[in-house]
């Protein structure tokens, strides 16, 4: 079955923006992942999420709203899952990952497990995954 899906053309004004905004993107990004540094606040953004997941009362404006909404969906899986993982006992990071999101090893008192976390240049978060290590 064949699908067409028309869009509407942008104006090379707009085209011009949104060229420039990815291009800045990529360099940020490129940059990070050269510096291996950690993104100014991501560390205390990674334990305040944590410390939220526990209680299911994430902070939504200190999200993108993207990523507000994924959030909200998978709540209730998240808040398992930290919970069950049980008290935070210590923080790592690890380096930059090649997609710009800081790489940290968290120590649980029921496992250790890997988080991802990607800011915005404002702050907000733009994205964040673990997995059991």
């Amino acid at each position: 079955m064949e699908r067409t899906k028309t869009a509407r053309r942008v104006d090379d004004e707009t085209a011009k923006r949104i060229t420039d905004e990815a291009t800045a993107r990529a360099e940020r990004i490129a940059k990070r992942y050269k510096e291996q540094k950690a993104a100014p606040g991501s560390e205390a953004h990674l334990r305040r999420v944590v410390a939220e997941l526990k209680t299911g009362q994430p902070d939504y404006s200190q999200m993108t709203p993207e990523f507000a909404e994924v959030t909200r969906r998978q709540l209730s899986d998240l808040k398992s899952t930290v919970l069950q993982l049980g008290d935070l006992q210590s923080v790592t990071f690890k380096g930059v990952g090649p997609g710009g999101f800081d790489i940290y090893e968290v120590k649980f008192e029921n496992g250790l497990t890997e988080w991802r976390i990607g800011l915005t240049p404002d702050g907000k978060i733009e994205g964040i995954g673990f997995r059991p290590l």
